[in-house]
């Protein structure tokens, strides 16, 4: 026969699953933060154009897909991104990209790539 187990025995085993299922799931996020996966997260769009355009006299439109990406250094992808110039109505914007990607570097600091204009002038984006 076999003995009974003790509740010792018990908390050891109950404490090692939960420790087995913890680790499972930070190995989980860190994969799953190593692979970046992206969002769309288009129903975003109006309330960060207004906060883009709020207070200052140019207008912020994106016309395309709004991108998030979770990863180590999350990533910001906006298609279609236009900052007008309401001086003069008939003047090319101010800042036209068909896609500009956003990334949060290291100590806060935000870095920028992307094709597009400045007041009509061809311009490669690449501030890092």
């Amino acid at each position: 026969m076999k003995a009974k187990p003790t509740w010792a025995r018990i908390l050891l085993k109950t404490l090692r699953i939960v420790g087995l299922v913890i680790v499972a799931l930070l190995l989980l996020i860190v994969i799953t933060l190593a692979i970046g996966p992206r969002i769309r997260v288009n129903g975003l769009r109006p309330k960060i154009t207004n906060a883009l355009s709020n207070g200052k006299t140019r207008e912020v439109a994106i016309t395309g897909d709004l991108r998030l990406k979770l990863a180590f250094r999350p990533e910001v992808r906006l298609e279609g991104f236009v900052w007008t110039n309401p001086r003069k109505p008939d003047a090319p914007p101010f800042i036209e990209a068909s896609i500009l990607d956003v990334t949060l570097m290291k100590g806060l600091t935000l870095a920028a790539k992307g094709k597009g204009a400045m007041r009509g002038v061809p311009l490669d984006i690449d501030a890092r």
